[in-house]
């Protein structure tokens, strides 16, 4: 499997809205197909094909206005053989469809693996792919719009490159990028502009002219003719004299080795008018299914699986292993993110780291720390007032009951007593710091005791 650059603003793991990017597996003129998986609830994962709109093109109000109409037109076709749009959306100037997601290769990467081998598609499942190719393309020409006028779709770009077979054996049409409608909001080709691969062009396209579902029908026509020879109906050294060989109107040559009912089904889809084709996809399909049935049998979804899983095995394990990998860095990806959330304090958690400032966890903070060898400070005052200690007044008048002394036992008298009242004061005193003492003590020993100034908080 060839590996495709990314482009400039694309890469694994990003995320577009709910779809997260694992690695690209296509890429066109206008646009780079990525495979992305979209989660849900419950482990609920999905792989689907992300379409951008290549960065060269990302700013180009014509390249958007395709784009846009590509997923109006598909978004309103419902067959199994039409690869589903299911999303459509913009992340910066990123603009992007979402698709079902084929697991599986193109017809055209079929073809040039068989054919490069010199060998053959069997003709029961090249009628097979023909068939629900023709189913498909019906289906997108007959989409009407809400008051249920046909918008003429034409999809202009019908090749085995833009048709799918899946491991399961489903065909898909897909890239109507270029397709046709009467409501296309994109104006229509301009003179001398060519929308489509040459080589399958039909030669009213070719020479610019008006054009119908039948050139998918043409189209349909070269694809078979392709399948069954190995080579295109019209080629030539350049797309120049490829377009003159278109124009000239000769018939392609003929087809060697295979059955006539076969062969008259390609020669009508390939008729230079548009009148001598089938008149629809749908009258195709029906012709290629009676042919199938006659020559091959019922040939089954099962039965193209079965070819396209021996055919292909290589290039499925190859995308297999990519995808694979791709989905394992998802992971990875996820793991790392949710251990870094993890990580991140939350408001809860916050909450339950203990408050060191309480009195529950103070004494036991405390107790770990290392104090420096200093004297340690002073003993705050109690935080609760204490009462003030009685205050003695030596002037207040003082009743006696005996007879006055002299005045020298007066003067004798007034010394004792203020010798009495300072030992007193001085008595109280130690008695009230003893007091405090004892209550910080109490306290600290109680896991209780206020800050201490200077101590750690």
């Amino acid at each position: 499997m060839q590996s495709i650059p990314p482009i400039s603003n694309l890469y694994p793991g990003q995320r577009l809205g709910r779809y997260e990017l694992l690695c690209p597996v296509a890429q066109g003129g206008m646009a780079q197909v990525w495979v992305a998986r979209m989660q849900g609830g419950l482990g609920f994962e999905r792989l689907v094909a992300i379409k951008a709109i290549l960065a060269q093109h990302a700013l180009d109000p014509r390249f958007q206005a395709m784009f846009l109409d590509e997923a109006r037109i598909v978004s309103g076709i419902r067959h199994p053989n039409v690869a589903q749009i299911v999303d459509l959306g913009e992340q910066g100037d990123v603009l992007y469809h979402v698709l079902e997601w084929v697991d599986g290769d193109s017809v055209s990467s079929l073809r040039r693996l068989v054919h490069g081998k010199s060998e053959k598609i069997p003709l029961g499942i090249v009628l097979r792919i023909v068939s629900d190719s023709c189913a498909g393309l019906h289906a997108a020409h007959e989409l009407k719009n809400e008051m249920g006028e046909p918008l003429g779709v034409v999809h202009r770009d019908v090749s085995p490159a833009n048709v799918l077979v899946s491991c399961s054996g489903e065909i898909k049409v897909i890239d109507f990028g270029v397709a046709k409608a009467l409501d296309r909001m994109t104006e229509e080709t301009s003179a001398g502009v060519l929308k489509g691969k040459v080589s399958y062009m039909a030669p009213e396209q070719a020479m610019g002219k008006r054009i119908d579902r039948r050139a998918d029908v043409w189209a349909c026509g070269v694809m078979l003719y392709q399948l069954l020879s190995g080579r295109v109906p019209y080629d030539a050294e350049n797309q120049i004299a490829t377009l003159h060989l278109l124009i000239k109107g000769m018939p392609p040559n003929p087809l060697k080795g295979v059955p006539e009912d076969v062969a008259e089904i390609v020669y009508t889809a390939l008729s230079y008018t548009p009148d001598g084709r089938f008149a629809t996809a749908d009258e195709m399909h029906r012709a290629v299914e009676a042919v199938l049935v006659a020559r091959c049998g019922a040939v089954t979804a099962t039965d193209v699986a079965t070819f396209v899983g021996e055919k292909l095995a290589d290039r499925i394990a190859k995308r297999k292993k990519t995808i694979d990998r791709a989905l394992k860095a998802a992971e990875e990806r996820s793991q790392i993110a949710d251990e870094f959330e993890r990580s991140v304090p939350t408001e809860s958690s916050l909450r339950s780291v203990p408050d060191l400032k309480t009195p529950s966890t103070l004494f036991t903070a405390e107790t770990q720390l290392v104090m420096p060898e200093e004297p340690a400070p002073e003993p705050a005052p109690p935080s609760r007032p204490m009462a003030p200690p009685p205050v003695v007044h030596a002037e207040a008048p003082i009743a006696l009951d005996f007879e006055l002394p002299d005045d020298d036992d007066v003067k004798h008298f007034g010394t004792r007593r203020k010798s009495t009242l300072v030992v007193a004061g001085v008595c109280a005193l130690i008695a009230l710091v003893g007091y405090a003492g004892y209550l910080v003590w109490d306290r600290f020993a109680m896991g209780d005791a206020p800050p201490i100034p200077g101590m750690p908080q």
